[in-house]
């Protein structure tokens, strides 16, 4: 037995990929760079200035040499992506830290000590760069200090920069000397379709920079319902789709066959404010429809997180961050980003929120896992041993209770007395400390002389 959900259906998918196409042909799409309208151009689409007309036959096209699976390569494992497996990576942008429930400006220690986290996480599968902004370093060097600092803490796949073409060439060269390698997948970036039907020139550029590198790359159009998308969730996705869509033909006329996610979520909003709501609980609907919709195309996807709107743990927080999360999970999204931590928006990463989030995936695992009904699982022997009136404290727990059953460790389930005793631990209490036990436990990684004489030339000695 299994928990299934489903949510759109054959016929509304198609329904969206015509609206998708008609916009694509008549209304199109805009691409801020020259060398994209060029690239376009030469396969035989209609440019006007930076608008782009996309036909049918370019997006059928395109979609026939896109890979449904692809390896993602790590110094110290490689993940297959689409292979059946969600796939959790951490935050991808935020400014500020949340430890305590007090919300403040990261340093360095915090950014480096969120990568901490990530390579000593059971729950996640790799790092990025963009986990938080290190305001102290200068900006300047700041794009190559973010990405060998990620490879410095990782053994896991991790995400590359993507600000532009010369970021992105930096981190691909940089990653691929790293590990020693040149002909595989050692990055993914994340390219996001921005305003409406919009992909800026630094996005543009990265698209093309991984496109031409082979290296893989993660579509997301960033529509905000009823503020630059329609305001109906299926109107909002479709515009979104063809913004996507559009990204995938240009990555596949650039290098046919190049690794691409595919992630069409867009974003909730707050039109009473004029402002975002990603924790939204419609925000689970976009999650599955993105999933249905990238099963349609053959694609892996990418939606969903621990995306909420509150500003501190608390009830809001836990709530929105559960509906999306598990959303997420019971999908079968292949791929998602801010999978631990966020909060307000995705605006702030919390520390304990980010151990509170791990124990949360478990848990909606522990939901989602197959619950067996072979013979052996009906325990019938202890049953009969038991008998009317009996009980089966001093049983053996069984294999079964281990699998289906999950405890937080840092939720309060014992019973009063107990909690009384052991003075009473909140919540965040506990994952606090959590937090700091997997600090004071982490060993940095290995590394040869090689490559730390190539981490020495992007972190100065005051940053490392």
């Amino acid at each position: 037995m299994k928990i299934k959900v489903t949510f759109a259906d054959q016929g509304s998918i198609e329904k969206i990929h015509e609206k998708s196409i008609y916009i694509l042909e008549n209304i199109g799409v805009i691409m801020q760079s020259k060398q994209a309208c060029d690239i376009f151009r030469q396969h035989g689409a209609k440019v006007d200035g930076e608008i782009v007309y996309i036909t049918r036959k370019m997006v059928e096209d395109a979609l026939k040499t896109c890979q449904s699976t692809f390896e993602w390569y790590g110094r110290g494992n490689t993940l297959t992506v689409g292979g059946g497996e969600s796939l959790v990576f951490p935050s991808y942008g935020p400014n500020y830290v949340v430890e305590n429930n007090v919300m403040r400006k990261p340093d360095i220690t915090d950014f480096k000590n969120f990568h901490r986290l990530h390579e000593t996480s059971d729950v996640l599968h790799g790092g990025t760069p963009y986990i938080l902004e290190p305001w102290e370093v200068p900006s300047d060097i700041r794009n190559n200090y973010r990405m060998a600092t990620t490879l410095k803490y990782h053994t896991k796949p991790v995400m590359g920069m993507t600000a532009g073409a010369k970021s992105s060439k930096d981190a691909i060269d940089m990653t691929k000397a790293f590990y020693g390698v040149e002909d595989k997948v050692v990055l993914l970036g994340l390219i996001n379709a921005t305003d409406p039907m919009s992909y800026p020139r630094d996005m543009v550029e990265s698209l093309v920079e991984y496109a031409m590198h082979g290296q893989a790359i993660l579509l997301t159009a960033g529509g905000i319902l009823g503020l630059s998308t329609p305001s109906s969730l299926v109107g909002s996705f479709t515009v979104n789709n063809a913004a996507t869509l559009a990204g995938v033909v240009l990555i596949q006329l650039i290098n046919p066959g190049n690794p691409v996610i595919y992630g069409c979520q867009g974003s909730s909003s707050n039109l009473t404010e004029i402002t975002l709501a990603y924790g939204n609980f419609a925000t689970a609907k976009s999650i599955h429809l993105t999933k249905a919709v990238a099963n349609y195309y053959g694609l892996p996807s990418r939606s969903g997180g621990s995306i909420n709107d509150a500003k501190e743990v608390d009830y809001q927080a836990g709530a929105e961050t559960y509906s999306n999360l598990f959303a997420s999970l019971s999908s079968g999204s292949d791929f998602f980003i801010m999978g631990a931590g966020i909060l307000d928006t995705v605006n702030a990463v919390g520390t304990e929120k980010y151990i509170l989030d791990e124990l949360l995936i478990k848990g909606i695992l522990t939901q989602l896992n197959d619950t067996s009904v072979d013979e052996e699982s009906f325990l019938m022997k202890d049953i009969e041993k038991a008998g009317p009136g009996g009980n089966y404290i001093n049983r053996r727990t069984s294999k079964y209770y281990k699998k289906e059953f999950y405890l937080n460790p840092a939720f309060n389930n014992c019973n009063t007395n107990n909690w009384v005793e052991g003075g009473s631990p909140t919540v965040m209490e506990k994952a606090h400390k959590l937090y700091l036990e997997r600090l004071k436990n982490f060993s940095d990684p290995e590394n040869t002389p090689e490559q730390i004489r190539l981490l020495d030339r992007y972190i100065p000695k005051e940053y490392s």
